[in-house]
């Protein structure tokens, strides 16, 4: 059974299950119609995204892709597709404490090297050339866990950086925000 963790109320009580009324039912119809008809005359684009090419890509000169192991040229990975924001190491606290009777959380799958190298395999396979991993330090990115997990699997990573919610930025963090908004004016 679903339960909210702030006040272990069910989930479900609180919304009343409706069918679609026959007008929401055809305006769905309706925009399923015309997005079909719009992707048959956009046939470019459409053959783009299912994999066909529309169009020769060109990349300015010296452009580079820069991986955790290396720089790539883009055109290395045109012929596959490249996952941005994806999350191979990540080790987040939760947002409010776990209550002392509560059981003990699942483990972390992403600090399963042996595990992610599988995924990162899979995603070969089924035609990923890159993967853009979101995370940052301060979401418990691990960034020698990345560098393994790319030497391993042969499949590209590139590390993000920056910081992820301001109330995880560090007190310099803060501090050096704070200076440069001072400073603008």
């Amino acid at each position: 059974m679903l339960r909210r963790e702030t006040r272990g109320e069910d989930i479900m009580s609180e919304r009343k299950v409706r069918q679609l009324t026959r007008r929401e039912a055809i305006g769905l119809v309706g925009g399923a119609g015309v997005s079909l008809i719009t992707a048959a005359r956009l046939g470019g684009p459409v053959a783009a995204w299912q994999g066909g090419s529309a169009r020769k890509l060109s990349f300015p000169k010296g452009a580079v892709v820069r991986t955790l192991l290396k720089d790539l040229q883009p055109e290395t990975l045109v012929n596959g597709a490249t996952l941005f924001h994806e999350h191979f190491s990540i080790d987040l606290p939760p947002i409010t404490p776990r209550p002392a009777n509560a059981p003990p959380p699942t483990p972390n799958l992403t600090k399963d090297l042996n595990l992610m190298i599988d995924e990162a395999k899979a995603a070969i396979k089924d035609g990923v050339a890159c993967i853009v991993d979101g995370g940052h330090p301060d979401m418990g990115t691990d960034l020698e866990f990345l560098k393994q997990l790319t030497t391993r699997s042969g499949l590209p990573i590139v590390a993000s950086g920056g910081v992820y919610m301001q109330r995880r930025r560090t007190a310099t963090v803060r501090m050096v925000r704070l200076v440069r908004c001072r400073t603008r004016r």
